[in-house]
């Protein structure tokens, strides 16, 4: 699990506070909602979906505003089950089938149609072949990142090893493993 080392949920808001500051015109302010799927979080959240907004709570003698004049922002935290379920059609489920790149563009749809009964459009269609090809892009980046920070791992045991061996005053091969 990553840690930004501040809680998601305060940088959610503070998101949300921004686009609602921008907008000039009161009467006109638009809602804001922001969705935040975690793809890595503690075992503890799995499968959870929350979300946060302004709720009115009458104290005293009861009155009651308008709705549509407070409660401007929705915040929706997701964290998706860990794997795709064929049987499952919860909305968790369709997250994890969606944005987890376990499957093509082409099973994806697939799913919607049978498995959600989701009617998919020529533009869905367009759509989840754009996200799967930008999930490709990430989880390969991803692999270039972890591969290249794993050969300076190598590369310093390696050098380690090298200092040891001159500090020992011999080569032995056998208490060593030289990574590739």
């Amino acid at each position: 699990m990553i840690d930004p080392g501040y809680p998601l949920l305060k940088r959610a808001e503070y998101y949300c506070s921004r686009l609602i500051v921008r907008q000039k015109e009161y009467k006109k302010i638009q809602r804001v909602h922001s969705i935040w799927l975690m793809q890595e979080y503690a075992n503890r959240k799995e499968g959870v979906a929350n979300h946060y907004s302004m709720k009115e709570e009458c104290l005293g003698n009861r009155w009651e505003e308008k709705v549509e004049n407070y409660g401007m922002m929705h915040i929706f935290m997701l964290y998706p089950k860990g794997k795709y379920d064929a049987k499952d059609t919860s909305f968790q489920n369709l997250m994890n089938v969606l944005f987890k790149n376990e499957h093509s563009a082409e099973e994806k749809l697939e799913i919607l149609r049978k498995q959600f009964g989701i009617k998919v459009t020529e533009t869905m269609e367009e759509e989840v072949e754009e996200m799967s090809h930008i999930c490709m892009y990430y989880e390969q980046e991803g692999k270039k990142a972890g591969l290249a920070e794993g050969m300076l791992i190598g590369e310093r045991r390696g050098k380690k090893s090298v200092v040891l061996c001159q500090d020992f005053g011999q080569l032995k091969y056998k208490n060593f493993q030289f990574l590739v």
